[in-house]
């Protein structure tokens, strides 16, 4: 199999879109041209808390929606950001 075939693989398994894909593989063939702001999701909980500024331990007690890649946790930013802004509005109408 060819790399070009592979990256193509790997990237969709990873859930980029197809446009994405064909700016990465231009780039590794030698077209340094800039790729797109990188998607917000399939975010590690690393990643996440760096983008909300919260620790690990206050993302493990918000609980936000996550998909599960194998055995380990991913975020959407805008799904959590939506279930936060969710959360603040109940606990404001209480």
């Amino acid at each position: 199999m060819d790399r070009e075939k592979t990256t193509e693989m790997f990237l969709i398994a990873q859930g980029y879109d197809q446009d994405r894909i064909a700016k990465a593989i231009s780039f590794l063939a030698g077209h340094r041209e800039e790729l797109d702001a990188p998607r917000q999701s399939a975010l590690t909980p690393q990643e996440l808390c760096d983008a909300l500024k919260i620790s690990m331990t206050t993302l493990w007690r918000l609980a936000p929606p996550h998909i599960l890649v194998g055995s380990r946790k991913r975020y959407d930013l805008t799904e959590v950001r939506e279930f936060l802004e969710m959360r603040q509005r109940k606990g404001t109408r209480e």
